[in-house]
């Protein structure tokens, strides 16, 4: 019989000491439906697979494995089973023995289907997908080969969006490449990578989202008058028109973020000057140029000039329409994000929150009902954003989905929020996937609660894989395709559902004690997320408020632009009790310390410590007992020294705390007193020495160098470091450490350790920034004028700051 597709044939030779050496030959087969660029890529990760282990007579398992519309996965998935999938985008898998011989086969409803089903495959046969530039392929197969002739899945996903935003407006690890950019600095590092170099990057993070069910990605697109022309030029449209074709090869979609009218952080705005008459040749002329030269398939846009400030909402709406209009007309779809910022009313709409201003929009525009940080919809959210919960986003996302079924709307939730929140603290917040799943299962409810309720599904905003991140971005992906449901089961068995690709790579043997040692992982995860659900987000909540008494509001970090916000009552994360007002002030009106503050600092120092010792006991006995090869430690070394650090912050936090209040209570005129808030300094000194032992071995397993990480050094960006670089100096840790201890007197002003240049990043004029570059410069070491001047630019490129030594 005449095979329709090609086969790849593998051979694995095997040594058995008792019989001499034999060989195991199991051949990859493609269909004529599966795109070459994913045939190549899964046969190479087959062929460095473990190999399968021996049958009951410990004779080489030799196995025919089919994907696609080949005839040998015809010959037992037939095409009228293909075609009755749920969704194109589906796969069915079943075994079967044919001719004596074993046989897995894959078949999709579609490339992307067969795709999704070919990295499911991968995934059985022990190459799995965490960290997205980064493959793990166990040591040990993972295969079981009695199941191995018994399986029988069909799966399709339950919505048809399930995209991944990488926030490319944060300084990430592909943020050049996204942009079309290569990486060239003059500092000591040489720091020097070709565009071209850093292009598998981008391929890995690809395969990394078909792997995990994802069907789209979106980068945010960046414009500074320093490049003006390079921003529009063919050179760089040439350079994301071969990302955007890689992706097509994968079978994923590409979405450009690209903002109307929105100035800040470096994004490129369509629209110059909100008075240009030409404005909707402005727009055309970046759809055009977007779609026909870079070769993008969809658009996502934001409205408002920054997040907290809009034009008239008559006009901003003209804008919207006209971009979804022009989209449409190009055969493309649209979507626009609809923040959770207090960006003012619509008076000519019934004072309507402006960011939902979309909903009076042409229906083509979708809408991306966005919520920052870890908090659900009904999370209380600490004030972070002026808002006690973000609630009211759900019940508008629902009516919109209720009252407007033919308008796009998927939620876009975050995994990490970045700015001084989370990764580039660091702490480890698997957090983030058990509130996602929290989400997605009320979006579920509403559907299922009523019928004229219907969602598009999921995009979620990533900053960032390193210290753990990966964790909750498999959970949070791969329940895109399919959250169990309220009417399905518990949240619990949602969440554990979730973590099962993670259980099985951390203890990817199947054995007595290797089982024991799984449920107590999983147990482990789920109690550690249910911990910081406890304290992160509700701590010592007052009815039912939890605004400057929770965890997060103590663990994030805290620079010069969190405390200006804080003067001004714009707050981008959640308020706290500030340290400076504990030491120079009469505390807070709104908290007492003792009462309110110090238990949970207590309470949190004591049990993420000891979450932190329970792992590294379960990680030495999965060492001790599994066999792992490097691959899987990497992970577990990974998780472990992440959950360390959150603890050793914890820690530091509750000891700055302790001698802010020590000092508070005229302890330097009482020996006694004194003795304790020294004692207290050395508890957080100590715990920043620990943490910087971490940061250094942390480094060294990277997936990129981290000078592009954590480095000082420019960024097509705002901001002018590597978006871990706050991490690499523990510069939160010190700045807390500096205050209290009165390391100088900076240490005093809220401007002290200024690393941010708040005019570019809020308004990008170039001009300006030059001017408040001078300003600042022209004033170091002018005491007073440089504690209020320290906050206008962020130093020089050649002026990174060191610790303790800069305090």
């Amino acid at each position: 019989m005449a095979l329709r597709g090609v086969a790849i044939q593998l051979v694995v030779l095997c040594a058995l000491a008792y019989s001499g050496c034999h060989a195991a030959t199991n051949n990859l087969s493609f269909g004529s439906d599966v795109t070459a660029a994913v045939s190549e890529r899964v046969a190479a990760h087959f062929s460095n697979a473990p190999e399968i282990p021996r049958d009951h007579l410990l004779r080489p398992t030799t196995v025919e494995f089919a994907v696609g519309n080949h005839d040998l996965a015809a010959t037992i998935i037939p095409d009228e089973e293909v075609a009755a999938l749920e969704s194109a985008e589906g796969f069915i898998a079943r075994s079967a023995m044919l001719d004596g011989q074993l046989l897995v086969a894959v078949r999709g409803g579609s490339t992307h289907g067969n795709a999704v089903g070919a990295y499911w495959l991968l995934e059985l046969v022990g190459v799995r997908f965490m960290h997205p530039l980064e493959p793990t392929v166990l040591a040990e197969s993972p295969v079981d080969v009695a199941a191995l002739g018994a399986v029988e899945l069909t799966t399709s996903p339950h919505w048809p969006l399930r995209g991944w935003h990488y926030h490319t407006q944060h300084p990430l690890e592909m943020v050049e490449v996204f942009n079309g950019f290569d990486i060239s600095t003059d500092s000591t590092d040489g720091l020097n990578v070709t565009w071209e170099a850093m292009v598998p990057e981008v391929d890995l993070f690809f395969q990394w989202c078909l792997a995990n069910r994802q069907n789209y990605v979106e980068t945010l697109l960046l414009y500074s008058p320093e490049w003006d022309e390079f921003a529009s030029s063919d050179l760089r449209m040439q350079r994301l028109r071969t990302i955007n074709d890689l992706a097509h090869n994968l079978t994923l979609m590409m979405s450009a973020d690209v903002p109307i009218a929105l100035r800040q952080q470096h994004s490129w705005y369509m629209i110059k000057d909100a008075n240009d008459e030409d404005w909707q040749e402005q727009i055309d002329e970046r759809l055009d140029w977007l779609f026909d030269g870079a070769g993008f398939d969809m658009l996502g846009t934001e409205s408002g000039s920054t997040e907290f400030s809009h034009a008239e909402c008559s006009t901003m709406l003209a804008w919207i329409n006209h971009t979804a209009q022009a989209t449409a007309a190009r055969g493309k779809r649209a979507f626009i994000k609809c923040h959770c910022s207090p960006a003012g009313t619509c008076p000519e709409y019934d004072d309507l929150d402006f960011n939902f201003l979309p909903q009076y929009a042409d229906t083509s525009m979708g809408i991306l009902p966005h919520t920052v940080q870890t908090f659900a919809l009904d999370d209380p959210s600490g004030g972070t954003y002026g808002q006690d919960n973000f609630t009211y986003m759900y019940d508008w996302m629902v009516e919109v989905a209720a009252s407007q079924p033919e308008r796009g709307n998927v939620f876009y939730g975050e995994t990490a929020y970045w700015v001084n929140f989370d990764i580039n603290v660091p702490l480890f917040l698997p957090l983030y996937g058990d509130r996602r799943i929290h989400d997605l299962r009320m979006m579920r409810g509403a559907e299922e609660e009523n019928v004229a309720v219907s969602f598009d599904g999921q995009m979620n905003f990533c900053s960032g894989w390193e210290w753990g991140y990966w964790l909750q971005d498999v959970m949070t992906s791969r329940v895109a395709w399919g959250v169990i449901s309220p009417a399905e089961g518990s949240h619990e068995d949602a969440v554990r559902d979730a973590l099962k690709p993670i259980i099985a790579t951390l203890v990817p043997k199947s054995s007595m004690v290797a089982n024991t040692l799984a449920t107590s992982v999983e147990d482990w995860l789920v109690g550690y997320m249910n911990t910081q659900n406890e304290l992160l987000i509700h701590g010592l909540s007052k009815n039912g408020s939890n605004y400057k008494t929770n965890g997060h509001a103590y663990m994030a970090g805290k620079d010069s632009t969190f405390e200006v916000e804080s003067i001004v009552n714009v707050e981008t994360q959640p308020p706290l009790l500030m340290l400076r007002r504990m030491m120079h002030a009469d505390g807070d009106r709104d908290v007492n310390y003792e009462n309110d503050v110090q238990p949970l600092l207590k309470e949190m120092a004591e049990r993420f410590a000891l979450a932190s010792v329970e792992l590294e006991a379960l990680a030495a006995t999965a060492k001790a007992g599994l066999r792992l090869g490097e691959a899987e430690t990497k992970l577990w070394d990974e998780l472990c020294d992440a959950t360390k650090m959150t603890s050793l912050r914890a820690i530091q936090v509750y000891a700055v705390y302790e001698a802010a209040n020590t000092f508070r209570t005229l302890g330097k005129l009482v020996p006694a007193l004194d003795a304790k808030y020294e004692l207290h300094l050395k508890k957080a000194e100590t715990a920043i020495n620990g943490a910087t032992a971490i940061v250094a071995r942390r480094e060294a397993a990277y997936r990129v160098d981290s000078a592009r990480t954590g480095g000082w050094r420019w960024t097509p960006t705002s901001y002018r470091f590597g978006y871990l670089w706050t991490a690499h100096s523990l510069i939160y840790w010190w700045r807390d450490y500096g205050i209290v201890s009165q390391a100088s007197t900076e240490a005093k002003s809220y401007c002290y350790l200024n690393f941010q240049n708040p005019v570019d990043v809020i308004i990008g004029n170039e001009k300006v920034q030059k001017f408040a570059q001078y300003v600042k410069d022209n004033n170091v070491d002018n005491t007073p004028w440089d504690m209020l001047t320290d906050c206008l630019a962020a130093p020089e490129l050649g002026q990174e700051m060191k610790f303790p030594d800069d305090l």
